[in-house]
């Protein structure tokens, strides 16, 4: 997650990548997990740099929320090719159609399994979406790639 404060920390067999989520902290969770060739992102909304973006669009919001995804399983060492599942969590069902053509547009050549469930609310009220995605690397392709980012300890 390179434009944002990010950290990696090595435990374990476990890969973890931080956001700039002051929620993080507090919640005791990371972005996203590596745990052997799989990686899971926590729910991920709009919010970058201590605020909400996307200026009430929800397809915005998706848009947002699937770059900061991409950069988590980027800094793991896998590429959105490799989603296996997303589940996308909004608060108004009415934004359903605009953010399942945003979510087409990443996702229709990879097929991934989905979930598309309306909640009620979301800890902060201008976040109008969350998702969550589940990847399994393709060792082949994505191996090399994260040994050469690991830090050498």
């Amino acid at each position: 997650m390179t434009s944002h404060a990010s950290s990696r920390a090595v435990r374990d067999r476990h890969t973890r990548a931080y956001s700039d989520s002051a929620f993080e902290e507090l919640a005791g969770f990371c972005r996203a997990i590596r745990c052997k060739d799989s990686v899971y992102v926590s729910a991920t909304s709009a919010y970058r740099d201590g605020r909400v973006h996307g200026d009430g669009c929800a397809s915005t919001q998706a848009r947002i929320a699937l770059s900061t995804i991409t950069e988590a399983l980027e800094e793991l060492g896998a590429v959105i090719q490799d989603v296996v599942r997303y589940r996308i969590y909004i608060r108004a069902e009415c934004d359903a159609t605009k953010v399942a053509r945003q979510l087409g547009d990443v996702f229709r050549n990879i097929r991934p399994a989905a979930s598309l469930v309306t909640v009620a609310a979301f800890p902060h009220p201008e976040v109008l979406l969350e998702i969550e995605v589940d990847a399994e690397l393709n060792p082949d392709r994505n191996e090399r790639i994260f040994n050469e980012t690991l830090p050498n300890t």
